[in-house]
């Protein structure tokens, strides 16, 4: 089986704050997820082949575009913002991503904390103006890339504000404040829905696991077996003297969805931690996680596709690189 060597590239990037939380005239901004709400294009387009040109060089076979709204999607032109591609434009550039060998993958984040792209539909949760919307979008993008076999929903980062694992995650000032979380139901509900649009389309539904966390017992009983998980891990791993992993939840969460039966593609990234990626590869060797189940891994640089982190981005696909060569000779 050839695994997904995985990087994730940010074609839009209004994930984190709303639009009415930011200046009518954007100013000097913040190139990772914590900028505020963009009204016009951040992505440069020389920046973006720049990157996507060397992936194949660093043993990155696949490609997650993170959309938002970097694209001009003609069921929903509302969302679009000035600079945004055209549907001609990334089919385009999706022709290019195949003649280098990548396979492109959309990614729509639908998370109630990441859907700041879907203004105004991210405060219609549940409504049927929202279930259109949804539905309208995945079914979209899926011609646009021509029937792609995996699609990522997102929906990273979906718990309550008491949550426990709250501050491990998310930081309280980058919340937005009219932003209220999915509770079980409407997780399950709204989750249930995206996977049925995903699937009529020929697609596997992918998402990241967080919500186990929080609500393993719902997680394992409701999340159909279909959707592919990626488990978010971007710390430091400081193993005990004695050579072990610390006790850390993330770690038994990660041991039982694989037990359960879930096929993984965790997620790593120098984001917080330079040692992430190869530590993150490295614990599922470790770990007894390397079979059937293990699809590949994915590198999330997190950061906005812009000259400013031209380096950063390619740091993220050198440590995955060095990540793949580290697993492939140890498995081969």
């Amino acid at each position: 089986m050839e695994r997904m060597w995985s990087y994730t590239i940010q074609l839009g990037f209004n994930m984190w704050r709303d639009a009415d939380s930011a200046p009518e005239n954007d100013g000097p901004f913040q190139c990772q997820s914590t900028g505020h709400y963009q009204h016009k294009m951040l992505t440069e387009r020389d920046t973006w082949r720049r990157v996507v040109d060397q992936l194949p060089s660093f043993g990155i076979n696949t490609l997650v575009i993170d959309l938002g709204e970097g694209m001009q999607y003609k069921s929903h032109p509302e969302l679009a913002i000035p600079g945004a591609w055209t549907v001609e434009e990334l089919k385009e550039e999706l022709a290019r991503v195949r003649a280098l060998g990548l396979e492109p993958i959309p990614k729509l984040n639908f998370s109630s904390y990441h859907d700041a792209w879907l203004t105004p539909y991210c405060a219609q949760k549940g409504s049927e103006a929202y279930c259109k919307v949804v539905k309208d979008l995945i079914d979209e993008v899926c011609a646009i890339f021509d029937s792609p076999r995996l699609f990522h929903l997102g929906m990273d980062e979906e718990e309550f504000p008491d949550s426990p694992r709250r501050t491990n995650w998310w930081h309280n000032d980058y919340v937005r404040t009219n932003t209220v979380p999915r509770d079980v139901d409407a997780y399950f509900a709204d989750l249930t829905y995206m996977v049925s649009c995903v699937e009529t389309n020929g697609a596997r539904p992918w998402i990241v696991g967080d919500f186990y966390c929080t609500h393993p017992k719902e997680f394992m009983g409701k999340c159909p077996k279909s959707c592919v998980l990626s488990m978010s891990f971007w710390d430091r791993i400081i193993l005990k003297p004695d050579g072990s992993y610390p006790d850390r939840p993330i770690y038994d969460e990660i041991r039982a969805l694989h037990a359960a039966g879930f096929d993984q593609i965790p997620e790593a990234s120098d984001w917080t931690c330079h040692q992430n990626i190869p530590q993150f590869v490295y614990f599922y060797m470790e770990s007894g996680l390397v079979d059937e189940h293990l699809l590949g891994f994915v590198a999330t640089p997190m950061q906005a596709t812009v000259d400013l982190n031209y380096y950063t981005l390619l740091n993220n696909a050198n440590r995955m690189k060095f990540s793949r060569e580290m697993f492939e000779e140890a498995n081969a």
